[in-house]
């Protein structure tokens, strides 16, 4: 805690403010740190402080919801604007949860789940990925059940990437991970927006 309230004092000495920012509303440059790591959440923020002096455009955070930590060492770049998401609430869950089971209700095969798309959003894979993860299983014949709550998930990530970026075409969206949640659906919403990745 020590080291890092020092890093970002120092960090704070230096100017990174980009007084020309024209395109606030519409063109932004997004960083993304999910990882609650300061040697993730570094790059990340000085590669969009870069893009953004280059192109003028305004610089947003998204991270987890309670992830203060990120939170200060994006704001000692100078980046104030944080979405943050999360894992919704009672009601959304249900909601995601019940679409879920209708989707995977339709999927008969893992290839059928492999190829599984909502909203152009690779939701079959992204779950698949997930489950390999942590369940250290790769001898899938079946759907399981951890695939509802698991799609659940997905969805109601997708949600709220989508409320950040459908109205930020042209966009840039900096993110050092590709796989697994929420890195995946993240990657390819923007994407589905326009928004080139860095």
């Amino acid at each position: 805690i020590k080291e890092h309230n020092q890093y970002i004092n120092l960090v704070k000495k230096i100017d990174f403010s980009n007084k020309k920012v024209v395109n606030a509303k519409k063109k932004r440059v997004f960083i993304e740190s999910f990882i609650n790591h300061p040697t993730y959440t570094i790059p990340n923020c000085y590669i969009s402080k870069i893009i953004s002096n280059y192109k003028n455009y305004y610089c947003c955070g998204i991270l987890r919801s309670g992830d203060i930590k990120g939170q200060k060492m994006m704001n000692s770049f100078d980046i104030d604007k944080i979405y943050f998401i999360n894992d919704g609430n009672i009601f959304s869950r249900i909601y995601f949860t019940i679409l879920s089971y209708r989707a995977l209700q339709k999927t008969k095969s893992i290839k059928d789940l492999l190829n599984l798309k909502i909203n152009k959003i690779e939701c079959g894979i992204s779950i698949y990925e997930q489950y390999v993860r942590f369940k250290k299983d790769t001898n899938i014949h079946e759907i399981k059940n951890d695939f509802y709550i698991l799609l659940a998930k997905a969805l109601i990530l997708n949600k709220q990437f989508e409320k950040i970026f459908k109205n930020h075409k042209d966009s840039f969206l900096v993110q050092s991970e590709t796989m697994y949640f929420p890195f995946r659906i993240a990657l390819q919403t923007a994407l589905k927006h326009n928004i080139k990745v860095v």
